[in-house]
């Protein structure tokens, strides 16, 4: 099965590149797949450069650590776009099909259907890994947006402490009862839940020059 496999590589590759890339809409798939200027076509270019390297690595049966790199290029570009998981990874179970199609003439007996469902195991695993790296890029990517969200918050309250410096104009504490220099800028760091953030930002709003009622002034 392994021999007729790398015997068939070129064939095989070229169809999973193909129905990988047919994952994206009609008009996209087109352009990803004609487009060969990897600034022009990040995607397409992902794509290519990861889908040998993958069937090599399920074929010698290598580690998962040494073909995580290869799914990583291939799952952060399609997890920044905002897809689900079962889109993000299901280009690794598409091989199974690739397979099937490309040796359906020689899988007829037991003994090169049971070396099929043993190769379609390593596609398995490789697919579990895919998660993993899945996951862990959601994870960064929603660490990435608090952040935004907290350097957002801080500025719009710098903004209206520099508008706001009157008697009686101090920014309110959005976070404490009281607390000395709770809610300033310089301790927003990790204690703002996300409600508290969202709180703050109203206040801030309501506390801004063009926002104050007549009688404030």
């Amino acid at each position: 099965m392994l021999d007729l496999l790398k015997e068939k590589r070129a064939e095989i590759v070229g169809a999973w590149e193909r129905a990988t890339l047919g994952t994206y809409p009609a008009g996209a798939a087109s352009f990803f797949e004609r487009e060969n200027d990897p600034f022009a076509n990040p995607v397409g270019a992902s794509v290519r450069a990861s889908i040998g390297p993958l069937f090599d690595a399920l074929v010698s049966d290598a580690a998962p650590e040494e073909y995580a790199p290869h799914l990583d290029g291939l799952i952060r570009v399609r997890c920044v776009q905002g897809f689900p998981a079962s889109w993000t990874v299901s280009f690794v179970f598409l091989l199974k099909g690739v397979i099937r199609r490309s040796l359906s003439d020689r899988t007829a007996d037991a003994q090169s259907l049971a070396a099929l469902m043993s190769f379609e195991a390593r596609i398995d695993r490789m697919a579990a890994r895919a998660f993993d790296i899945y996951v862990e890029h959601v994870r960064k990517i929603a660490d990435i947006r608090v952040r935004e969200m907290k350097d957002s918050v801080a500025a719009l309250m710098r903004m209206s402490r520099l508008g706001d410096s009157g008697p009686g104009r101090n920014l309110p504490n959005p976070t404490a009862e009281g607390g000395e220099d709770a809610g300033t800028p310089d301790n927003i760091g990790g204690s703002y839940s996300a409600v508290s953030a969202v709180s703050a930002v109203e206040r801030v709003l309501q506390q801004a020059p063009g926002n104050r009622k007549a009688g404030d002034r």
